[in-house]
């Protein structure tokens, strides 16, 4: 018994020191990414995202520079996201639209199934393809929906895995940019 307590005791310290050294290698990877961008002066490197329109067109998120976004990953075989894109951003959108820029990736979907989700969701927003799944590795997605908060200097303020309610929404929006409903 007292050799099994010695192991487990033994097993737990290497984990958490390994938890440790991921997790400042992980740190100091981003602050090194964060001093880069910043000692050459660029704006992020999110705002040279590029993605094809649901109309077709190739845009970038450059595109709102200037303007604080949210960007959220979604499916049509994501109950959750759907569920999200008619009870929350789109009457979210609707209330702050000229303030936030919303904008709906369309993640590994058939084109027909994610085209009736928004026929049937009534979205306005703008929305886009990442059929490959790329945008959503890039942003550090790993679960669905999805949402990321960008600031309106490009930089990324927030991300949030699982749905949102149209409140808690509205909150991060607020938490994020300082922007409120009415």
């Amino acid at each position: 018994m007292r050799r099994r307590v010695g192991l487990l005791a033994v097993g737990g310290v290497v984990l958490a020191v390994g938890a440790v050294a991921a997790l400042a290698l992980w740190d100091r990877s981003d602050a090194d990414e964060r001093a880069s961008a910043d000692a050459a002066g660029d704006r992020p490197a999110v705002l040279d995202t590029t993605f094809e329109h649901f109309d077709g067109r190739v845009v970038r998120l450059a595109d709102w520079e200037g303007t604080p976004m949210v960007v959220n990953f979604w499916a049509s075989w994501c109950p959750p996201c759907v569920a999200e894109m008619g009870d929350a951003f789109e009457p979210v959108h609707a209330e702050l639209g000229a303030d936030v820029a919303f904008v709906g990736l369309n993640l590994e979907d058939d084109p027909d199934r994610a085209a009736d989700v928004v026929d049937v969701t009534g979205v306005t927003y703008d929305l886009g393809r990442d059929p490959a799944g790329e945008l959503f590795t890039g942003f550090g997605g790993f679960g669905m929906p999805t949402t990321i908060f960008i600031a309106a200097d490009g930089a990324v303020v927030e991300t949030h895995t699982g749905a949102l309610s149209r409140a808690r929404l509205e909150r991060l929006i607020e938490r994020s940019f300082g922007i409120g409903a009415s």
